[in-house]
């Protein structure tokens, strides 16, 4: 019988007497590994990853958990999107609270975005500072998860094809036939969901993607400019200010550590909060 069973909790039994008195090492992290739908982490009160499990490794463009520690969501997700994942960290340490359950996009290893379920808390050290956060996040849809809605589904192919026609010119008008839906629907779904418009999500996209060419190519800047539909240099550094605060010239400056002026962790701050 269970209770005859050594070490096993009493019906009476505290909890977390039982649980502090496990050897320690023996529930670890590592068990996430197990999971290779389940994307697992733990983040300090900067948004610094400090642990992560395969999957979030195999979600991305890194190859090992080493290279994933000590960055942010900035760092490795697009600008638009990681911006979200961090405002809602924010919000779970401010409030002490957990996030269950939020349906978000984020994206997967074939280039794409999918539907995923996100739960956050916020974590304790044992004077009972806050020092960071945790979360899980599952892929909706599954045939032994809750099924994606509808509208999720309409949301991750017209997301997905955004991303994957980058380089070429995008009508709000054409997303909208290839869906089968009105504009008008297309700009309200997007408010609902992305929390911005078509338009303005479009140009995010562009301009993360030449992001992720300023720091990961030997590209020229005009270069990485035409490769996402600015034939115009002029247009595409006017463009790239207004959403991210700085040119891309500085943005690479920045971000490769070719200059040493002291003032980069200032400048770095402000490029993150204005990439929303």
């Amino acid at each position: 019988m269970e209770s005859e069973i050594s070490g096993a909790p009493k019906a009476d039994q505290d909890i977390d007497e039982f649980l502090s008195n496990l050897r320690a090492g023996q529930v670890a992290f590592n068990l996430f590994d197990f999971l290779p739908d389940v994307i697992f982490w733990i983040k300090d009160k900067e948004g610094r990853f400090v642990y992560v499990n395969d999957a979030l490794v195999d979600s991305g463009s890194m190859d090992t958990k080493t290279e994933v520690m000590g960055k942010t969501d900035h760092d490795i997700f697009p600008v638009e999107l990681a911006s979200i994942y961090r405002s809602d960290d924010v919000n779970v340490m401010k409030a002490g609270e957990v996030l269950r359950n939020k349906a978000e996009l984020v994206p997967n290893n074939t280039g794409g975005v999918e539907w995923r379920e996100t739960s956050k808390i916020p974590l304790f050290d044992l004077k009972g500072d806050m020092v960071g956060t945790s979360g899980i996040s599952r892929r909706m849809g599954l045939d032994e998860g809750r099924p994606g809605p509808s509208q999720h589904r309409v949301m991750n192919a017209i997301v997905g094809a955004i991303y994957k026609c980058v380089d070429q010119e995008i009508k709000v008008s054409e997303l909208a036939e290839a869906a089968n839906i009105s504009v008008s629907t297309l700009e309200r779904v997007f408010k609902q969901h992305m929390g911005t418009t078509p338009k303005k999500f479009i140009l995010q996209a562009k301009i993360s993607t030449s992001c992720e060419r300023l720091i990961r190519t030997s590209k020229s800047v005009r270069e990485i400019g035409e490769s996402i539909g600015y034939p115009d240099h002029a247009n595409y550094t006017r463009a790239f200010k207004k959403l991210m605060g700085v040119s891309p010239t500085r943005y690479k400056e920045i971000y490769k550590g070719v200059v040493k002026g002291g003032n980069e962790i200032d400048e770095l701050d402000e490029i993150t909060n204005r990439g929303k």
